[in-house]
């Protein structure tokens, strides 16, 4: 009886000394895990790419509305700070009509008559915008900023000019930069032949 008992003591013994023995092994292999050297290059096959690399042969994109060297709209922006109140006459023209502040319907106008150009309403002056010269266009077409000043002497549709579309169809002279006449094309429009300085009506 005490031989069996300690034949089975043993197994037991043996058995959990060799349970031990493989639960060091765990632990061992835990333990020898190498730490990284932070100043030690990754291996090669892990490192990321950098990331200037990436996309390097396309083009940054642009951001809406253009660059920083993009040209300056050629119609410029209504003056909010002029005295709007201050312009007397615009009840004498059409609705929304733009004209050149040195027309004589002006009774009084706080601001310089030769280069601004004035939107008027019934109740009175809407926008004043400063041109370096102010365009006096025929009857019926709203007058513009003259947009001469670097183009070459010659002819011009009111396309070249950057104007709205309702003076498309004028044919403008340019004369050392400034426009010198502006005149209706017929219906048919303006030719303008590549904006070079010979543009005429359609016939």
């Amino acid at each position: 009886m005490r031989r069996a008992l300690g034949t089975a003591l043993g197994v037991v013994v043996s058995g959990a000394l060799s349970a031990l023995a493989l639960g060091c092994t765990f632990l061992i292999a835990f333990d020898e895990v190498p730490s990284l050297d932070a100043s030690a290059p990754l291996d090669a096959a892990t490192e990321p790419a950098p990331a200037e690399d990436a996309g390097a042969d396309e083009p940054a994109p642009v951001a809406d509305g253009g660059d920083a060297d993009a040209p300056a709209p050629l119609t410029p922006a209504c003056d909010a700070t002029f005295p709007l109140d201050q312009i007397k006459g615009c009840a004498g023209f059409v609705e929304g009509g733009q004209i050149c502040a040195d027309h004589a319907g002006f009774t009084a106008y706080p601001g310089d008559r030769t280069r601004d150009v004035v939107t008027c309403s019934k109740a009175g002056a809407t926008c004043v915008r400063h041109c370096v010269a102010c365009a006096h266009n025929p009857n019926g077409f709203p007058d513009q900023c003259d947009q001469c000043t670097g183009k070459p002497n010659g002819t011009y549709c009111g396309t070249d000019m950057g104007w709205q579309p309702t003076n498309f169809r004028l044919l403008v002279t340019c004369n050392a930069d400034r426009m010198t006449t502006s005149i209706a094309c017929s219906t048919r429009g303006c030719d303008s032949r590549g904006g070079a300085g010979d543009a005429a009506c359609k016939p």
